[in-house]
């Protein structure tokens, strides 16, 4: 008696996925944290009124593998100056990942600082291996003081560089199920970009790589990149959601989660979390069949102004569709009253380098132009 419905709920903390969300049973959950469906615990809860908050065992989102420690060890050799690398850009994009949010940037990395160290990362660099206790006293075991030390510089690096150079707080997953549930009626829109340019490094994380040696990842995809074409290859072989280009944007919120990659104006990922229904083998996560759609860009500008036109050909019909304008300028997008659209809906992502894109939300149907003005 006395307390609002938002205290009244139970925040209960759901750990889950395998792989990262890459594994064939959680392919396409989110990669954010977020109200669980009480259909299916990989979905995102399409009421106003869940308390169940879940989350990714291992956040993995990025490019930017943040643990646990014994992977970086491996993944370089022993060299902490380029792990220090990978963990200061992953920190740099949760910093931007929440400035575009609007909201804390909540992330679930694994630390695995204690536990026997397994080899299995780069067969071919076992110094401190052999199944030693990660943390232990150099002096008691010569051969892996190495291995200790490396451990050692990444709990310092974590625990008190890191937080002198960010806002950054270490939470229990209770206490962040909690800050939901205080501030967030649905699953709320998260914005995330993340850019390597170290992929020989990176490679690491990508389950292509781990598991077959192939690294999928390019540069960049050409604009016209035909996305049936992805989808066929899907169908044809084993895939995980490893990207293929060396930047990418994700937008994910309560409905679906996107994926959009540099240059390709279309997703090449849409997972939809609004179909809740179980059907004769259970629930499934939806990964939607995007149409083909060429995107014809033409752009002009006047008196400082820039005006870009967006032509779609298309057969398809598509609600709530979405396209990407990569690398606007910079004077165009400090200021969000700068840009105007016939699209329903925009929003704002940028990179590290400065670079800002704009991802466009409207009904998809043949023939729909969409005019972007920049002032």
């Amino acid at each position: 008696k006395g307390y609002t419905e938002t205290f009244m709920r139970l925040g209960i903390v759901d750990h889950c996925g395998l792989c990262a969300a890459n594994g064939n049973s959680w392919l396409g959950m989110p990669e954010f944290i977020y109200y669980s469906s009480p259909v299916d615990c990989r979905k995102t809860d399409q009421s106003n009124k869940g308390s169940i908050i879940a989350h990714q065992w291992d956040f993995s989102a990025g490019f930017h593998f943040l643990g646990p420690v014994g992977w970086h060890y491996g993944a370089s050799e022993g060299c902490w100056e380029t792990t220090g690398k990978c963990l200061r850009d992953g920190m740099k994009e949760a910093v931007n990942m929440a400035e575009m949010s609007g909201h804390p940037a909540f992330i679930a990395p694994v630390y695995g600082g204690i536990p026997s160290y397994r080899g299995e990362i780069n067969l071919l660099f076992n110094e401190g291996y052999d199944g030693e206790p990660m943390f232990q006293p150099a002096d008691k075991h010569e051969r892996y003081a190495a291995y200790f030390q490396f451990v050692e510089k990444y709990q310092k690096f974590m625990a008190f560089e890191l937080t002198r150079e960010h806002k950054l707080v270490f939470a229990r997953s209770i206490d962040i199920a909690d800050y939901y549930l205080r501030h967030f009626a649905v699953t709320p829109r998260t914005i995330y970009l993340s850019r390597t340019d170290h992929i020989m490094y990176d490679s690491w994380w990508l389950n292509e790589w781990y598991n077959k040696k192939i690294i999928a990842t390019r540069e960049r995809l050409p604009w016209l990149t035909r996305i049936s074409s992805i989808m066929d290859y899907r169908k044809k072989n084993v895939y995980y959601k490893d990207p293929l280009s060396c930047e990418y944007v994700v937008v994910e919120d309560q409905r679906c989660s996107i994926r959009f990659e540099r240059e390709c104006p279309n997703p090449v990922w849409w997972f939809d979390y609004t179909k809740q229904e179980r059907g004769p083998e259970g629930s499934s996560v939806i990964h939607t069949e995007t149409p083909d759609v060429q995107v014809v860009k033409q752009q002009s500008s006047n008196d400082g102004i820039a005006t870009i036109r967006l032509k779609m050909l298309t057969d398809a019909v598509f609600s709530d569709y979405a396209v990407i304008l990569w690398g606007l300028p910079e004077r165009f997008c400090n200021n969000i009253s700068n840009i105007k659209t016939s699209a329903k809906e925009f929003v704002i992502a940028k990179n590290m380098e400065g670079e800002f894109h704009l991802v466009l939300f409207f009904d998809l149907k043949p023939g729909i132009e969409l005019q972007v003005t920049c002032s």
